[in-house]
């Protein structure tokens, strides 16, 4: 929760659109909240009242709001309907990793690396 204010419930929902589980997100907390077998994840202001266990009611996909990318400059960049992931948790993970171990050193190669396992990624 990198430069999120707040401190937020994040919910993990399953294919039967139940709770599997709530985790409490920290203000600035970098920590990766993870979960098997999700189908959906809502955030939601802390202490929403949600339970594990909860069912919700999802009509269908359809129904589902779209997803803005939102890049540096405030423009939506790319849209994704309800399912879709930019990258797999695996490869967020590592790119996770390459982006602190960049920050970290301010190598223009550990950046230029960043970058192509992105790319690669993305292809």
């Amino acid at each position: 929760m990198k430069d999120t204010e707040i401190p937020l419930d994040i919910i993990f929902i399953n294919d039967d659109c139940e709770v599997l589980s709530i985790y409490k997100g920290q203000p600035f907390n970098e920590n990766i909240a993870e979960e098997d077998d999700v189908k959906y994840v809502l955030e939601l202001n802390q202490n929403s009242g949600v339970k594990e266990g909860d069912e919700l009611d999802i009509d269908s996909d359809e129904d589902l709001p779209t997803m803005k990318v939102i890049g540096p400059n405030g423009e939506v960049q790319m849209e994704l309907e309800g399912g879709e992931r930019i990258f797999s948790r695996k490869n967020t993970r590592t790119l996770i990793n390459m982006a602190k171990r960049a920050d970290k050193s301010k190598s223009d190669t550990d950046y230029k690396r960043l970058g192509n396992k992105m790319f690669s990624y993305i292809k």
